[in-house]
């Protein structure tokens, strides 16, 4: 897998009580940052296990699952990797879903705005069940930057392996 230019990644919306609203937090990471890197790479690579643990229910998946996905910027400097919500496939490795934090890089797209990508776009994922999160392959990666009382919530709320076991 492979994103363009700077990541963005953005602070999860959906590790909080509710989505961020306008100015959602952006931790910047180097396309050449190994932690970040593996941890996209390993989230691509349990991405079908995940997606097989999560229902469907009139052709969109449980509202348990969100996937971070990189966009093309408007502005063309790489890509904005953010969270997205109501996922629904579509033909082939395709799907649609709604942003689930305000953009800072997207033009025209805003908390909420549908919009369509490829697998191969997803940088990670996320189920939440009774509390608890599930993969977030980036956020553990991006915990050591994040303020301390940021991070020392995720920490009560992240599962202590990515994987169910």
């Amino acid at each position: 897998m492979r994103f363009k230019s700077v990541f963005a990644a953005l602070l999860l919306a959906v590790t909080l009580p509710m989505p961020l609203i306008a100015g959602d937090k952006m931790v910047l990471f180097a396309q050449e940052d190994p932690k970040m890197n593996a941890a996209m790479n390993e989230a691509q690579s349990t991405l079908d296990e995940a997606l097989a643990l999560i229902p469907l229910h009139n052709g969109t998946y449980n509202e348990a699952l969100t996937l971070k996905v990189a966009l093309a910027r408007s502005d063309g400097a790489g890509d904005e990797i953010i969270w997205v919500g109501k996922i629904r496939p579509i033909a082939g490795s395709r799907f649609t879903g709604n942003l689930e934090n305000t953009p800072n890089h997207l033009q025209g797209k805003k908390l909420g705005s549908k919009v369509r990508f490829s697998k191969s776009q997803i940088a990670d994922w996320s189920i939440s069940s009774r509390g608890i999160l599930w993969g977030n392959y980036t956020t553990r990666v991006m915990l050591p930057h994040l303020p301390e009382d940021e991070a020392a919530y995720l920490r009560t709320i992240l599962s202590k392996t990515p994987l169910p076991k």
